[in-house]
């Protein structure tokens, strides 16, 4: 059997693993799942920057599970937010993970996710990002590409699913 690292990774959700959700697990699984990702967010295990929130309340209804579950868990989740420094340097190194499409004074997730990451790295811990974002189109970098130039694993929710033990792999 292959052993897993010791320590628990640190992970930072994106807003698209947070939609994904919805449409990834079944009715009777999504509650519960919620339930377990909760419980990793006052563990202090999953994190996200305050974009993720605003990224959600931008393409997503107030009733939305996805968006509820973001704020019921805000405080705890976006305690470590990256400063405005912080998210500049990483868009020095990684420009391109800004979407040039988009108008602009909206600020995406995306380089806060990646600040985020590199900040709970340089505390020396295992951290991950999750992400469903794996294609790189155009001139927009995806944030798992963005993530691996910058030296961060990034996974799918599923995967982290399965390593968590909230989920087995085969969800459909």
């Amino acid at each position: 059997m292959i052993e897993l690292p010791g320590e628990s990774p640190i992970w930072i959700i994106d807003t698209s693993s947070l939609i994904l959700i919805r449409a990834l697990l079944r009715r009777e699984e999504q509650d519960a799942a919620r339930d377990s990702l909760s419980k990793l967010v006052t563990a202090g295990r999953l994190v996200y920057p305050k974009e993720v929130v605003k990224e959600l309340q931008r393409y997503q209804g107030a009733e939305q599970p996805a968006l509820q579950w973001a704020q019921a868990n805000e405080a705890r989740a976006t305690a470590r937010q990256p400063s405005m420094s912080q998210v500049k340097e990483v868009l020095a190194e990684v420009e391109e993970v800004l979407d040039p499409n988009k108008d602009s004074g909206v600020d995406e997730a995306d380089p806060y996710v990646l600040a985020m990451a590199l900040i709970i790295k340089s505390e020396n811990h295992d951290v991950r990002i999750v992400t469903e974002e794996f294609k790189t189109t155009g001139t927009k970098m995806c944030l798992a590409g963005a993530a691996g130039y910058l030296g961060l694993p990034s996974v799918s929710l599923r995967v982290m699913l399965k390593f968590e033990d909230i989920l087995p792999f085969d969800t459909e």
